[in-house]
């Protein structure tokens, strides 16, 4: 039997332990991380990392738009440094995208946990709202909804919000008519439980594994979908950097100087990746 300090260290996890609970085993997961890590510390580092302001204009530089010693990535039509604007642009990135998707994904979870809890009138209403927004064309949506609201961050999550939360509500409704039946949820329902306790504290958590991963993966889209909000011109008002309108701006010069569309592109396309690949490494995780 153990006592004292011997008892003590056997009971209390260490942080090692308690660090490695959350850790994801997939490596997957694990590249998918320090993808998004290495853009979110980019961006936060962005206004001492940036040899340029983003909008700063050099005239010397318009006679060789080419990648030299004083711009690394080169410059755009306008004498703008490259660099500077994808790591500006990047903030604008990780700030839109994680509120749009987490304003989607509760208001998504909230209507597909009621529907599915309550099913008859309740679901079939919601399901049915939810089917109206599904039948049309997602980008015909987004195009719509900017258009008539006009551009602006919060029209940007606004119009994520509303095209993405009956899909994550049709998600969650799945979840939760599994759920439901369980016996956990029985027993709250017999202790007198409010409807809200069991929602979200007895279902909701337990479907937490398969809603994480489509958080993930509906967050990658959601990069996605600024960057094309951009490139149509219905991202953010010009001259902030924007990934999707610095690729807009440049694509006439893809044939002479690909790199000023490409670098912006591609991160995009790692910041995509690493959620798509988190995503995958938590469904292997489950």
């Amino acid at each position: 039997m153990t006592t004292g300090p011997d008892r003590q260290k056997s009971i209390v996890p260490s942080s090692g332990s308690t660090w490695r609970r959350f850790w994801p085993k997939a490596l997957s997961a694990r590249f998918g991380i320090c993808l998004i890590l290495f853009w979110i510390v980019m961006a936060v580092l962005a206004p001492w990392l940036s040899p340029y302001e983003p909008n700063a204009q050099d005239m010397a530089a318009l006679s060789d738009f080419g990648p030299t010693a004083a711009h690394w990535l080169g410059t755009d039509l306008l004498g703008r440094d490259i660099l500077s604007r994808i790591l500006w642009g990047a903030r604008t990135t990780l700030v839109v995208v994680p509120i749009a998707t987490i304003s989607a994904f509760a208001t998504g979870t909230t209507i597909g946990l009621v529907s599915g809890y309550f099913g008859g009138f309740v679901d079939r209403i919601i399901s049915g709202i939810s089917d109206i927004i599904l039948s049309f064309p997602t980008l015909i949506l987004y195009i719509v909804l900017i258009a008539s609201i006009g551009p602006s961050m919060f029209n940007i999550v606004l119009a994520i919000t509303l095209a993405s939360a009956p899909s994550i509500g049709r998600v969650t409704r799945g979840l939760t008519l599994d759920l439901r039946s369980r016996g956990y949820v029985a027993a709250a329902e017999m202790r007198g439980e409010s409807v809200f306790f069991t929602l979200f504290l007895e279902i909701l958590p337990n479907a937490r594994g398969p809603l994480l991963a489509d958080l993930c993966m509906r967050a990658g889209l959601a990069v996605v979908t600024v960057g094309t909000l951009g490139f149509l011109g219905l991202g953010l008002p010009p001259p902030d950097p924007d990934w999707g309108s610095m690729v807009a701006e440049n694509v006439t010069m893809i044939p002479v100087y690909p790199y000023m569309a490409l670098f912006p592109g591609l991160a995009m396309c790692s910041l995509v990746i690493g959620f798509s690949m988190l995503a995958d490494g938590l469904e292997e995780d489950q």
